[in-house]
C-alpha cells in the first residue's frame, strides 16, 4: 500500500469513527477488530485532543488502538511517515512545504492549528515580552528569536530564517 494510501485509509478511519460516534452508534455496533495505528507527536498544545481522545477512551471505543511516537520537531516526524514507520504525523506547513518541494508525496489531511482571531489566543503566534519594545513584525528587525526548528513558521514570519 503507497504512502498515500495508508494516509487515506487512516484519515478517512478517524473520520468514520468520529462520525459513527456522533450518530449515536453504541460500542456494540462498532467493530470488534482493534487497528493499530502508528501516529508522530511533538509536544506542543495542538495535539492534546488527540491525548484527551485516547484518555477517554474514544479510539479504543472505535476500535483504535493509537500508539503515540514522541518527535522533536515536525521535519524530524516526516522521514517516518515516509518510509511507512508512522501512519501519520503531525508536522509544520513550512516542513511540509520544504517535503514537497523536494518531491516527497506528503499530503495534509487536516489543519493542526490555525487562528482564534483573538489577540492572545493563538496557538501559533510570536510572543513577546511585555517590556521588550516589539509591538509589530518590523520591531522584530535585528532581533533574535527563540525557536523549536529553524525554519518553522514563527521564523518564517520572522524573517529570520
Amino acid at each position: 500500500m503507497s504512502v498515500a494510501s495508508r494516509v487515506l485509509t487512516v484519515a478517512l478511519g478517524l473520520v468514520m469513527a468520529g462520525i459513527a460516534g456522533f450518530c449515536g452508534v453504541s460500542a456494540a455496533d462498532t467493530p470488534k477488530a482493534v487497528v493499530t495505528v502508528q501516529a508522530g507527536f511533538i509536544p506542543v498544545t495542538d495535539v492534546a485532543a488527540l491525548y484527551l481522545g485516547e484518555e477517554v477512551g474514544i479510539f479504543k471505543k472505535h476500535g483504535i488502538d493509537l500508539k503515540v511516537n514522541m518527535g522533536t520537531t515536525g521535519a524530524a516526524l516526516v522521514p517516518s511517515v515516509m518510509s511507512g514507520e508512522y501512519h501519520f504525523a503531525f508536522s509544520s506547513l513550512v516542513s511540509l512545504l520544504q517535503a514537497r518541494d523536494k518531491g516527497l508525496p506528503v499530503k495534509i489531511i487536516a489543519a493542526g492549528s490555525s487562528s482564534t482571531a483573538t489577540s492572545g489566543a493563538d496557538v501559533t503566534m510570536i510572543h513577546a515580552g511585555p517590556n521588550s519594545g516589539i509591538k509589530s513584525a518590523k520591531d522584530l528587525e535585528g532581533k533574535q528569536s527563540a525557536s523549536t526548528h529553524s525554519m518553522d513558521c514563527c521564523n518564517c514570519l520572522a524573517g529570520s530564517q
